[in-house]
C-alpha cells in the first residue's frame, strides 16, 4: 500500500494558534493523522536577520510569498518585535493535536532562526542543550513520547544523529529531493536505529512549502492539483509532503480537502512519519 504523510512545520504563533486548530479539524473530518513539528522556542533572531541583509550575496534559494504576505501586517510586527515562544504559548494546540492521535515532533531548539542560520557552526553541547530544552517543555505539558526531529530549515548541525538517538528520537525528517522515497537508517555504536525519512513533495530548490511554492507562481486550484496528481502518480511507495500551518492551514484549506480527496481516491493510506517505518 501506498503511503503519504502530510508534514507541517510549527515555527510561528499564528501556526500554533490558528493553522494547527484550523487543520485538526480538517483532519477530523476525514478520520486521518498529520505529522506537526513543533518549535517550543522563539521564531525569529534578529542579530542573524541583520546580519543577512548586509550579505549583498544571498538570494532567495526558492520561489515563496514574503512573510509579510503570510502573516499580515499585524502577524508580522507580533512575530518580528514582540517574538513571542511558539509552543509554549500555545500549548493547547499542541495538546489537542496529540490527543487527536497527531504525531508530535520537536522542530529546533529555543529559537528557530537562530537554529536555521547558524546550528552548523554550533558544537555538539550546543545542540545537546538546545534539543534537551525543547524536550523538556513538551514533556512538561505531558508530551513524553517524542520520537521525531527536524531541523529549522533543514540545517542539520554535526552530531545531531547522536545527540537524537542519545535523547530517544528515532525519526529525523531532513533531507528533501523529488525523487527521494528510501528511507535511510544510521545506527549509533549501541546498535540504536535512527530512520531518516525524507521530503519529496515540496518547492525545490530550497525546499519550501508544497502548495506556497506554485501558489507563489500564480498556479489555480485546478492546476495545482494537477500537479498533484502528476507528482503522486510518481511515487512508489512513500510521499510526504511539507507546508506550514500558518499558511495552508489558514489560506489553503479548501484546496488541502480537495488534496486529501484525490490522494485517497488514487488509493494513498494518509498515515504519519511515525507509522510509515
Amino acid at each position: 500500500m501506498k503511503k503519504i504523510c502530510f508534514r507541517f512545520d510549527v515555527d510561528t504563533y499564528l501556526c500554533a494558534s490558528k493553522g494547527v486548530p484550523n487543520l485538526i479539524k480538517l483532519s477530523n473530518q476525514y478520520g486521518v493523522n498529520f505529522t506537526f513539528f513543533y518549535s517550543m522556542g522563539r521564531a525569529v533572531h534578529l542579530p542573524s536577520i541583520f546580519k543577512s541583509r548586509k550579505n549583498k550575496k544571498r538570494k532567495p534559494c526558492a520561489d515563496k510569498f514574503s512573510n509579510l504576505y503570510k502573516l499580515g501586517w499585524g502577524g508580522y510586527i507580533k512575530t518580528v518585535f514582540l517574538n513571542p515562544f511558539v509552543g509554549i504559548s500555545y500549548q493547547d494546540s499542541i495538546i489537542s493535536a496529540y490527543k487527536k492521535g497527531h504525531e508530535i515532533g520537536l522542530h529546533g531548539g529555543k529559537n528557530h532562526g537562530d537554529w536555521m542560520r547558524n546550528a552548523q557552526s554550533w558544537k555538539p553541547e550546543n545542540v545537546k542543550k538546545e534539543i534537551e530544552w525543547g524536550l523538556s517543555e513538551l514533556h512538561n505539558i505531558g508530551i513524553n513520547n517524542v520520537t521525531s526531529f527536524s531541523s529549522p530549515g533543514w540545517n542539520a548541525p554535526p552530531e545531531l544523529n547522536n545527540i537524537l538517538l542519545r535523547n530517544g528520537f528515532r525519526f529525523l525528517a531532513d533531507i528533501h529531493g523529488h525523487s527521494m522515497e528510501e528511507i535511510f537508517s544510521y545506527k549509533n555504536n549501541r546498535g540504536d536505529l535512527l530512520n531518516q525519512v525524507p521530503t519529496n513533495l515540496l518547492g525545490e530548490p530550497g525546499g519550501v512549502g508544497y502548495i506556497e511554492h506554485m501558489r507563489s507562481k500564480q498556479m489555480s486550484d485546478r492546476q495545482i492539483i494537477e500537479k498533484f496528481r502528476h507528482d503522486l502518480n510518481k511515487i512508489n511507495k512513500l510521499a510526504v509532503i511539507y507546508d506550514h500551518p500558518y499558511y495552508s492551514g489558514i489560506k489553503e484549506l479548501p484546496l488541502l480537502k480537495t488534496m486529501i480527496h484525490v490522494a485517497q481516491s488514487m488509493e494513498f493510506h494518509i498515515t504519519t512519519i511515525r507509522e510509515t517505518i
